[in-house]
């Protein structure tokens, strides 16, 4: 085989070759985690995808930068506090807080406040679940001994609102509101007296 017809083969071959060596080069820490955000988008409340995003962005050298979505996001919220009066009031904080850790999933902030809005909004099992990403997303934390206790304490809520939500929880309630249950009010009272 003369040299320029060799050439042609070895061309040939690299180039279909070349598909196959690309998808195996590796991909950047930080164009992975552009990807995985992406990914979270279309599937917000997945989370082990945003613990994963939050391990990976503990690694990049700088932080990742905050996208400004997440900073509007993330001044909504504050404000949307500020102006909250009810439940009502707090859960249009919540959503906007979930819009900045959907923006920026690494921003500790982001849960940490999110965390604030939902118990306010009467939600300790979702702001129980915000606080161990916080926790997550900022493991060096000056306040971490005083999140961890505060965790303990909505576990405690999230349980008792679980109960309460029960149906047995619920009949017993209702017994009680009606003077059905096992003793009336009369007799409660009666027995207070006596």
């Amino acid at each position: 085989m003369t040299n320029p017809a060799r050439n042609l083969v070895f061309i040939l071959i690299l180039s279909a070759l070349a598909p196959a060596f690309a998808a195996a080069a590796p991909v950047s820490p930080r164009a992975e985690l552009k990807q995985l955000v992406a990914e979270l988008q279309t599937s917000p409340d997945n989370r082990a995808l945003r613990e994963k995003i939050i391990k990976l962005a503990l690694t990049l050298k700088p932080a990742p930068a905050v996208p400004e979505e997440a900073e509007r996001r993330m001044a909504r919220g504050a404000a949307a506090i500020e102006g909250a009066s009810s439940a009502e009031g707090f859960a249009d904080a919540v959503a906007e807080f979930k819009l900045t850790v959907n923006a920026a999933p690494w921003l500790a902030a982001g849960y940490f406040n999110l965390a604030a809005a939902q118990e306010k909004a009467g939600r300790p099992a979702e702001a129980l679940m915000s606080l161990k990403l916080y926790l997550l997303a900022a493991p060096d934390a000056k306040d971490a001994e005083a999140v961890r206790a505060k965790v303990y304490k909505l576990e405690y809520a999230a349980e008792k609102a679980a109960k309460g939500a029960s149906p047995e929880a619920q009949r017993s309630k209702a017994e009680r509101e009606s003077g059905q249950g096992s003793f009336s009010r009369g007799a409660a009272l009666q027995g207070r007296e006596g």
